[in-house]
């Protein structure tokens, strides 16, 4: 009868996945079939107290039963556990990030790719620094977006011992990124195009990076420069003082962005 309840308790739960908070009902069901020892149960509990679905939000909870789901090899367990770790304002243990280092690396050995990613970042800052650039450089050729932005920022500013200051490989990863949608990638490749680092020299090709985070609708340095290229006829766009000054207001809702603040302000336009 349990067996029976877990499981409609799992189509109700896939069902109405994002729509519906879980019932007492469904909490119980799961609990039960958590503590008779059933994997997925275990995940689905974990996961209701860190969302707070059904019941209190509870890390300590979260943490108590993604560990059983991790020590039984749930993969997706040992990475969210993972994480908790990493978040130090949870306080569930000074071990923190050792515990983090341990599920990344049982997650990442399992294939998760953004567990790699995270457990090379960790233990690069545990002076393990060449071995942890090994495994962002892995997780990078395996497709993560993360890492891909990581070692386009390294490679671009140069400010690790074991990865020199390189820009056609800032350009390489930072390409990569950028095609997934990541805006920091973007970012790189506008300052590379636009100063000729790594690739030749493209107003061109810089606004084209620029203008794909405007139209994501993101905020940030892009829309700077994508406004300045409108106000100037730069980067093969015609001027179109009216666009110039919608990328300075979206750029200017970032909280770093004074450059297009200062812009509408020189136009005569109050953000």
């Amino acid at each position: 009868m349990k067996k029976f309840s877990f499981l409609l308790a799992l189509m109700i739960l896939g069902a109405f996945s994002g729509k519906a908070a879980l019932t007492a009902e469904q909490i119980d069901s799961l609990t039960n079939a958590a503590e008779a020892g059933n994997v997925r149960a275990m995940y689905e509990l974990g996961t209701a107290y860190n969302n707070a679905d059904g019941v209190q939000f509870s890390a300590p909870e979260a943490a108590k039963w993604w560990t059983k789901a991790a020590e039984a090899g749930d993969a997706v367990s040992q990475f969210n556990l993972a994480q908790l770790y990493t978040n130090n304002s949870y306080d569930l243990m000074d071990a923190g990030d050792k515990m983090a280092i341990k599920w990344y690396k049982a997650a990442a050995d399992q294939g998760i790719v953004r567990a790699l990613f995270h457990y090379g970042d960790l233990i690069r800052g545990w002076d393990r620094e060449q071995e942890g650039i090994q495994c962002i450089i892995q997780a990078a050729d395996k497709g993560d977006t993360r890492a891909q932005q990581s070692l386009a920022e390294y490679y671009f500013d140069g400010s690790l011992a074991s990865l020199p200051k390189n820009y056609a490989k800032a350009v390489h990863y930072a390409k990569l990124a950028a095609e997934a949608g990541n805006r920091y990638a973007m970012e790189i490749l506008v300052n590379c195009y636009n100063d000729g680092l790594g690739v030749p020299q493209s107003v061109e090709e810089a606004f084209k990076w620029a203008k794909k985070q405007v139209d994501m609708g993101r905020e940030g340095w892009c829309c700077f420069y994508a406004g300045w290229c409108y106000e100037n006829g730069a980067g093969g766009v015609a001027k179109d003082l009216k666009k110039a000054v919608e990328c300075y207001r979206q750029g200017a809702a970032d909280v770093l962005g004074d450059d297009c603040r200062e812009a509408l302000d020189r136009l005569g336009y109050s953000y």
